[in-house]
């Protein structure tokens, strides 16, 4: 099922420049974009109390994004998965590493990102999971994953943002003073 899935996206690679250049693009900076969207959430809020939710939703997607990061070696490194460029002839349209496909860790990532923010602001969380499921398909698309491997990343970051999302009380006493010196610094 998931080569089958893949075939059909990854199918289409090569015969759409534009198709073929946005795809290149999607797969490689949205990611940037992802980051650029905590910058701005953690300078926007029109209340006190919204900018503050938004600053900790930014620093839980960077904490559910490197834990998920760990998770990922450890999968890499107990089940190695060849990339679709490696083990199969592919439309590959980046250049990637031969290391191991599954997880993704850029949706990994896209996911973390997009539910923190999806739990504090709406509008903003609709943006990044919009962002993200385009770069988890773009990466399918452009040789480097298969879809399994962007559905386990997608569900370890989305997973992890939320379970720490959850234990907020817990954690507002290591993350108080990230927010301090932020705010000492004018950057909060």
């Amino acid at each position: 099922m998931d080569w089958m899935l893949f075939q059909a996206i990854n199918g289409e690679a090569g015969h759409w420049a534009v198709l073929d250049r946005l795809a290149e693009f999607s797969a490689t900076y949205i990611v940037v974009i992802l980051a650029a969207l905590l910058v701005v959430a953690w300078f926007t809020g029109a209340r006190p109390l919204e900018r503050a939710r938004r600053q900790r939703a930014a620093i839980y997607a960077v904490v559910a994004a490197v834990l998920g990061l760990v998770v990922e070696k450890i999968i890499g490194d107990v089940y190695y998965r060849p990339r679709p460029f490696v083990a199969h002839h592919v439309h590959q349209l980046v250049a990637h590493a031969a290391d191991s496909s599954m997880p993704s860790s850029h949706a990994i990532f896209g996911f973390a990102v997009a539910v923190a923010l999806l739990l504090v602001s709406r509008r903003l969380g609709l943006v990044a999971l919009a962002l993200a499921v385009i770069m988890c398909l773009a990466r399918v698309y452009v040789g480097v994953h298969y879809p399994g491997d962007v559905t386990v990343g997608a569900l370890i970051g989305g997973l992890l943002a939320l379970a720490i999302s959850l234990f907020d009380p817990y954690l507002d006493r290591l993350i108080a003073p990230a927010l301090n010196v932020a705010k000492r610094l004018h950057v909060a």
